[in-house]
Parts: C-alpha cells; sequence; structure tokens
C-alpha cells in the first residue's frame, strides 16, 4: 500500500473508490448536465475528458492535477455539495486553484456534505492512483513544532461576509433549453450555456402517454421546468 502527503484544505477522513482524470478537470462542464437534470450517479458531462467523461463521481475520491475552466467552478462545487451529489473527497495532485477552494470550504461551512479536500499529493500520486481503487485517508497524527506552517481553514467573520455577498449578488449561469415532449416518446431536452461554450442533450426514461382526465398545459410544463431550485443556473429561455 503506497502512501502519500498533502495539505489539508477542508478536514476529514474518507475511504472511497477513486475516479482519476489526469488532465485538468472542467468543474462546470463536468458536473452542468448532472446537477441540473437529477442525473443519477452525477455522471462526467465533460467530452473533452474522454478518461471519465460519463463515469460517476458521486460517493468517489475524486483525484486530479487541478480544476479548469469556467470562474463559476467554486459555486458549481458549492452546488454539488448542496444537493448531496459531490464527490467524498477530492484529492489535488498539484496545489488547488482558489476557486475550487472557496467552493469547498463554503460546501464544508454552509451545508451538510461533508466532502474532505487534500493537495499537493504530488505528481507521484497521480502516477500511481487508478480508477477504482480504495483511497483511505485519516486526521494527521503528531505534535505541532515551532517553525511549522499552520493552515487557517474556518473564518466565521469572512464566511458571514461570503454568505451575505453570495444572498445579495444572486449569481446565477443563463440558459437555453430545447424540450421536445411528444405522446409515445422520450422527453428529449437540448441545453446550451450562454456564459460558455457548453451544450449537451439529454433524454428522460418517462415516456408520456395521452391524459386520461386533464391533460397538462405547456404553461405547468414550463413552470416546472423553470425550477432550478438551489443550483447556480436559471433558463434564459424555453
Amino acid at each position: 500500500m503506497k502512501e502519500f502527503k498533502g495539505r489539508v484544505v477542508v478536514p476529514g477522513t474518507c475511504k472511497a473508490e477513486a475516479l482519476v482524470s489526469r488532465n485538468g478537470f472542467n468543474t462546470l462542464a463536468s458536473f452542468q448536465m448532472a446537477l441540473m437534470f437529477n442525473k443519477a450517479g452525477v455522471p462526467c458531462g465533460d467530452q473533452n475528458n474522454p478518461e471519465i467523461n460519463g463515469m460517476p463521481m458521486q460517493g468517489k475520491a475524486l483525484c486530479l492535477p487541478i480544476t479548469i475552466g469556467s470562474t463559476t467552478g467554486g459555486m458549481i462545487l458549492f452546488t454539488a455539495c448542496k444537493t448531496g451529489k459531490a464527490p467524498a473527497c477530492m484529492l489535488f495532485s498539484e496545489s488547488i486553484d482558489s476557486l475550487a477552494a472557496s467552493g469547498a470550504i463554503m460546501g464544508s461551512v454552509w451545508t451538510e456534505t461533508s466532502m474532505p479536500v487534500i493537495d499537493r499529493l504530488g505528481k507521484e500520486f497521480l502516477e500511481t492512483v487508478k480508477t477504482g481503487d480504495t483511497v483511505t485517508f485519516g486526521r494527521m497524527k503528531g505534535n505541532i513544532k515551532p517553525g511549522d506552517t499552520i493552515y487557517k481553514i474556518t473564518d466565521k467573520i469572512l464566511s458571514s461576509t461570503v454568505q451575505n455577498s453570495l444572498n445579495n449578488e444572486n449569481i446565477k449561469v443563463k440558459l437555453n433549453c430545447n424540450l421536445k415532449i411528444k405522446t409515445g416518446q422520450k422527453i428529449s431536452v437540448f441545453v446550451k450555456c450562454l456564459n460558455f461554450d457548453i451544450e449537451d442533450n439529454f433524454d428522460f426514461e418517462h415516456i408520456p402517454d395521452v391524459a386520461k382526465n386533464a391533460p397538462i398545459t405547456t404553461e405547468k410544463i414550463l413552470s416546472q421546468f423553470n425550477k432550478t431550485l438551489n443550483t447556480c443556473f436559471e433558463f434564459n429561455k424555453i
């Protein structure tokens, strides 16, 4: 069994199956469709990362070098924690960026989800770990000595300031959607992100049938579909 040491960003313990991305992890592209449409297991939706595209991320030990892509990455991780769809932990071979760190820390402070995060595990970590391996880590043991580096990971005043900012600004990612509903066919959805050049198709398993009593109206369908709940997305046009 190989052991590695890194820096704790979000404390905790974890034992989970590894999901390994040796390329930069695009947080928005990976999580967007799964969070929007409540896909079971939260499959990775980043087609530019074939190593893990389509593989479930929820409850996995997500092993990666760095995160890349949109500046909404922190909010995406927070949303994954808020909705209970986050990885079991995130393990970085390099130093975590400020966006991913902020999302993970907000998730640990303001949600019930525990998603420990460790960075600076080193290049050899990603060369060694493989998807499907069991990853285990616990709390650091030992005494603090003069000269040791101590990292502050929570701050009540800073947390309150950030929470107020989020509540006041209400930052949302805009989406356009093409929704097709036909009797006897799966419901089909095409979504395009207006903030970034990302689009995806998704078919629901439910097949609509002819209504026996009062049929559902177009207005009711649009009203229900527009409910993006506590995610960072909102529909610009359906």
